[in-house]
């Protein structure tokens, strides 16, 4: 991804390193802080959808709006990551390239990996996948008991 020219010093690919880290971190900032707030606007439109008396619109409207803006929030999250995750790859091949002395973005990356593979946890894109399906079902659900029964 990245070759080592003549063109930088070693204090400039030091600089080089943290801007990308920062950019990173920034990312990761933005991208949870997005999703919190979206998926926070779902769940107060579902919330809400259950105490409106004499609605003017079938209950469900609402109910696959805060639905659809939870499918919103995960499409961003993916987005979001997806820049994450280059910025990472870009971190790891200034490590393994040897331009920089940090190795920050290796030992995350095992650490994690491990972790993950020891207490069989979930990736939390996962986790947002399955609660979105969840909620999707949840939703569906009541549908069919409030049209159907």
């Amino acid at each position: 991804m990245i070759e080592k020219t003549d063109t930088l010093s070693p204090e400039e690919y030091r600089d080089l390193y943290l801007k990308v880290w920062e950019k990173e971190q920034s990312y990761i900032q933005i991208r949870w802080t997005v999703v919190t707030f979206f998926i926070s606007v779902s769940f107060a439109i579902m919330g809400f959808s259950f105490n409106i008396s004499n609605p003017k619109l079938p209950i469900i409207i609402p109910q696959l709006i805060g639905c659809g803006i939870y499918w919103f929030a995960f499409l961003v999250h993916l987005v979001l990551y997806d820049l994450t995750e280059y910025y990472r790859e870009y971190l790891l091949s200034m490590e393994r390239e040897g331009l920089v002395k940090y190795d920050v973005r290796t030992r995350a990356n095992k650490f994690f990996s491990e972790r993950r593979n020891k207490l069989g946890r979930p990736h939390p894109t996962a986790l947002l996948a399955y609660f979105g399906i969840g909620y999707t079902l949840v939703v569906v659900l009541i549908a069919i008991k409030l049209y159907l029964f």
